[in-house]
């Protein structure tokens, strides 16, 4: 069932505060209404007709401000709670507030809190009134009970439901020979003779077991008495024994009612007797005089008749009829008529009494009027509940203690601080026991002495259950006891430790950052400044042949390096910038190990070291689905590193099958890793130090860029290292095996093909590219046409029939290679398109695949690679 909405009645004066408060409830999704006013008439003319739950009130306000208006608004609200906020509040004047009945104070500077105090403010108001509500019947069912049995000429008592006494009468305390305070908390054993007081627990125990009324008699000092025993239900749900006891030396047994009756007549309190319908049995004398009724003009009528007034209506006396047959006394507030009209105001006690199975035998109806004075104290105890309930309510830890620091008085919110589980378990105990610096007590004492406060003092706990609680403190003296209230700050504190170690990390990451940018910048500087200088050096003439081939081999290789920075630096900022994506395919994993090491052989050899392969699957077996070129760029830079940071020695790499997962190694002999440098070798922008000074080509970035694809392909990676003996990476991925079976077209073994009669476009904006790719196709015979932008492209296939390929640049001005490419195709679905694109900018393959490209070339275009796809497009 859908709740209704919560509704706010604002008090406040400045459009922009109220549209800040309106704006947090909104972002934290609080579902509310809501209404301002500005004045006090303002406030009378709406709060009756809006009916708020909650009222959110600023303190200073020009025609609307000050403790007393808040004192006068809470005292017009009627339980309904009041949460303050302000520019600044002092402590006194908070606490004075607190004492008026403000339920929670929100500063504006930290309005992000009154979503949450709001909602704590309404969850604490429906929890305590429960309490409250509860503990209020239980307490008034007691004082009505005695109220009751005090004004009996008959002995009586009750008891709990373990047979204690609760209550004892003058009566019974006169027979008994002891005060009411010997007697309560007491059983009849402790009282009276064992004999005796077995029979009077055997039959207590009938009471309560049957819920039945238990007759018995006995003497007593020569004189013979009759006990009525019966069951009492207590607002807690708890059964207890009502009792009364009369003289019958010399007298025979009555009715139940005439035995009530005779026990009523001699009260100063109206009394009425009612049987099990509400008929009316029987009045006292005290009746007459309070109603002008004699007995013989109500006995038999309705009781409800009589009392019904323009104060009382059907449904009122429909709830307290609702009550009495829950077994349960009623208590409340009447206006009713006399005799003569004349109305007047009356409290109502209203008890039924069971007999044998829970059957009403009859209710005893008490009445009595309310005095001036009777109604000033009536109403001082609704204050005293009021205020209980505030104390209660409140956000903040509430405590009084004596000067010493005996704890006296907590409410709910501090027991919880405490970690007491109870408020019982928290009186009496020394505040400053919890303190984690005793002597801070001392601190306060001082204070109150000297300044009679004690404003925002920070300490430090120890709860019950050993748990670290930092509060703010601010106290007050009442008397010879302080009152203090406490402000929990163990979150902030928390927060505040994790907010600057935090910092501490960025600002560590950014510094990192920082050295690492710079270093790159230094690398890439050098190497174009080395390309350019060597290209330079190419033009002049009279070089000989071999300068002429070691600058082009250094050319090459510093090319490719620099590539590869590049590349790393543009992959890792796809990886923290969560833009990573998988591009699963069907592959031969045993070709992608036996490639690998087909690469890296020659490199090995070059630095004396022996490479060797293992495989876990026979190649028939091997196909997986996955993405194949992570997993080479995974495999490729573990492998290039072994080498790299090896002197001598050997290094193993390959894979095993166990169970559904794929584990995979790079071993090898060489310089080891110490067990301080491992903690961070797989950190972003820390490689062997704070100062980038690598002992290798690279971009620092391979291990980094390692661990995040590993990971991104659900696996996981482990180093096992140790200083001059090697390290050992070993990582696991899912196993998905795939039996599809692709055709491969061979490579050409001569690396060249014959073009023969092939007409080409080549669809690129820039030059110098174009000049390669022209170089490169010309050498195989094809035919070579050109389209600078993507709208040449799509008017040249137009155009020219005989166009067999057309290799197309992506990134293109005008109309770009993908867009053109879903044009040429859907003219000419048959024309075979290669994408053509840098590697660094784009590697969704399945995206230009999607958009019509038949196949793939990143850049930098390789011969090989040109060749075969070109060949393969071509022979499909």
């Amino acid at each position: 069932m859908k709740t209704e909405k919560i509704r706010i009645l604002f008090v406040e004066d400045v459009a922009g505060d109220l549209n800040l408060a309106v704006n947090e409830l909104q972002e934290e999704k609080v579902d509310f209404s809501w209404l301002c006013v500005q004045t006090w008439d303002d406030f009378i003319k709406n709060v009756e007709e809006y009916k708020p739950d909650i009222v959110v009130c600023d303190y200073s306000m020009p025609a609307f401000n000050g403790l007393d208006t808040i004192r006068k608004i809470i005292a017009f609200l009627n339980n309904v709670p009041m949460i303050l906020y302000s520019e600044s509040l002092d402590s006194e004047t908070a606490i004075a507030c607190m004492k008026s009945g403000v339920a929670d104070i929100v500063m504006k500077s930290n309005l992000n809190y009154l979503p949450r105090v709001l909602n704590d403010v309404l969850v604490a108001k429906k929890a305590h009134l429960k309490q409250e509500t509860e503990e209020k019947s239980l307490w008034e069912s007691e004082n009505h009970y005695r109220a009751f049995l005090n004004s009996l000429g008959e002995k009586a008592y009750l008891k709990d439901e373990e047979f204690r006494y609760i209550i004892a009468n003058q009566s019974i305390q006169s027979l008994l020979g002891k005060k009411e305070q010997e007697i309560i908390g007491k059983t009849d054993f402790d009282l009276m003779a064992q004999e005796l007081a077995e029979i009077f627990m055997q039959a207590d125990k009938t009471v309560t077991e049957n819920l039945t009324t238990v007759v018995t008699t006995h003497t007593i000092n020569d004189l013979t008495y009759e006990s009525r025993k019966f069951p009492v239900t207590f607002s807690n749900g708890k059964t207890g024994v009502g009792g009364l006891i009369h003289e019958i030396t010399t007298q025979t047994d009555n009715s139940t009612s005439v035995n009530y009756l005779g026990a009523l007549n001699s009260s100063s309190s109206a009394y009425m007797l009612l049987d099990a319908t509400g008929t009316i049995l029987a009045v006292n004398p005290a009746y007459t005089k309070l109603t002008g009724f004699t007995e013989e003009e109500v006995r038999g009528e309705y009781w409800i008749e009589l009392l019904t007034s323009e104060f009382q209506k059907e449904a009122f006396f429909k709830e307290v009829w609702n009550t009495l047959l829950k077994e349960k006394l009623w208590h409340g507030r009447m206006i009713n008529p006399t005799k003569d009209k004349a109305l007047f105001n009356e409290e109502v006690l209203i008890m039924p009494v069971l007999e044998k199975d829970s059957i009403f035998s009859m209710f005893i109806v008490k009445r009595q009027r309310i005095t001036a004075q009777r109604a000033d104290a009536l109403e001082n105890e609704r204050i005293r509940q009021n205020y209980k309930l505030l104390i209660d309510n409140a956000s903040l830890g509430t405590f009084i203690a004596t000067f010493p620091g005996i704890l006296l008085q907590v409410n709910q919110t501090m027991v919880k601080m405490l970690d007491t589980e109870t408020i019982n378990g928290t009186r009496g105990v020394r505040i400053s026991g919890y303190f984690r610096y005793p002597e801070q007590w001392k601190v306060i004492q001082e204070s109150i002495k000297t300044n009679k406060k004690v404003r925002n003092y920070g300490v430090e706990l120890i709860t019950k259950n050993g748990k670290l609680r930092h509060l703010v403190l601010n106290a007050i003296p009442i008397g010879n006891q302080i009152m203090c209230m406490a402000i929990d700050t163990t979150s902030y504190k928390i927060n505040e430790g994790r907010l600057i170690a935090e910092k501490n990390k960025s600002d560590e990451k950014d510094r990192l950052r920082n050295i690492y940018l710079a270093s790159m910048s230094h690398d890439i500087s050098s190497m174009v400044n080395t390309i350019q200088g060597f290209t330079n050096m190419l033009k002049a003439t009279g070089l000989n042949i071999n300068d002429k081939a070691e600058y082009v081999d250094l050319v090459h290789k510093t090319s490719h390096q620099l590539l590869r920075i590049v590349n790393d630096y543009i992959e890792f900022t796809k990886v923290v910038t969560d833009q990573i994506i998988t591009n699963p395919v069907s592959f031969e994993l045993n070709s992608l190990v036996k490639e690998l090491y087909t690469l890296f052989n020659p490199m090995a050899s070059a630095r004396n070291l022996e490479l060797n392969y293992h495989l876990g699957l026979t190649d028939d077996s091997s196909r997986i689905r996955f993405d194949d070129r992570k997993l080479r760029q995974i495999l490729f830079n573990l492998i290039d590193n072994a080498i790299k940071f090896s002197d001598n020695g050997n290094i193993d790499f390959g894979y095993e099958v166990k169970d559904a997962i794929l584990e995979f190694y790079v071993k090898d002999t060489g310089r080891g890793i110490s067990s301080e440098r491992q903690k961070n070798i797989f950190d972003r922008f820390r490689v062997f130090g704070d100062h980038f000074t690598r002992k290798s080509d690279g971009s620092g970035l391979g291990l980094p860029l390692v661990k995040a694809y590993i990971e991104f392909l659900g696996g996981e990676i482990k180093l096992i290292s140790k200083p001059y003996k090697g390290s050992s990476f070993i990582f696991k991925i899912p196993w998905v095996p795939d039996e599809i079976r692709i055709k491969h077209i061979e490579e050409s073994k001569s690396g060249l093909i014959n073009l023969h009669k092939r007409k080409i476009l080549v669809a690129e904006d820039d030059e110098t590219n174009y000049i390669f790719m022209e170089r490169l196709l010309t050498k195989a015979n094809a035919t070579i046409l050109r389209a600078v932008n993507g709208q040449e492209a799509i008017d040249r296939c137009a155009s020219d029939p005989n166009i067999d390929l057309v290799l197309m640049d992506i990134n293109m001005p005008n109309v770009n290679g993908l867009d053109a490419t879903r044009i040429i195709k859907s003219r000419t679905p048959g024309l075979p398109i290669i994408a053509v694109t840098a590697y660094s900018l784009c590697d969704d393959k399945e995206t230009c695949l999607a958009a019509g490209c038949d196949d793939y070339i990143p850049k930098p275009v390789h011969t090989d690679e040109l060749y075969l796809k070109v060949s393969n497009c071509l022979v499909n």
